[in-house]
């Protein structure tokens, strides 16, 4: 049988490598098929403090406004708004149906204990909080 989705490692996608693996199964009449996504975001990149080049900037500003779309998605379904933006970004679309719908979602966000990365762990922080409110509406066959 062939899977509707391809089993793939996609190549880094601006600001996120994901591993995609599914599996079919008969279930009373009607096949159920499941989907795993393995998302590895990249952090945020600060250009001024790393002293990019121009290539190393344009990918800089790539994967920040990856991330700052992939926000605000989790901040309108936080809100529980009637219209989530997830074609802002190929993440965002690639990731909605992970996001949203009948999913279920577990979220690890990496932050450092060191004091001069305080800005970036808190912002890590508020971000994985407003990803822990979404209500995913997964059932059970």
């Amino acid at each position: 049988m062939k899977l509707p989705w391809p089993l793939c490692w996609l190549p880094r996608l601006t600001c996120a490598r994901i591993l995609l693996a599914g599996i079919c199964k008969f279930r009373r009449d009607q096949i159920v098929c499941t989907k795993f996504q393995f998302v590895d975001l990249a952090g945020s990149e600060c250009v001024k403090e790393t002293g990019a080049d121009e290539k190393q900037r344009k990918e800089a500003i790539s994967i920040n406004m990856g991330l700052l779309a992939l926000g605000q998605v989790v901040r309108a379904h936080a809100a529980k708004l009637e219209s989530i933006p997830y074609r802002d970004s190929k993440l965002t679309h690639l990731l909605k149906d992970s996001i949203g719908g009948r999913s279920r979602c577990l979220t690890m966000a990496c932050i450092s204990p060191a004091h001069n990365c305080l800005p970036e762990t808190s912002r890590t922080i508020d971000f994985a909080d407003q990803a822990r409110q979404i209500n995913y509406r997964s059932k059970e066959f």
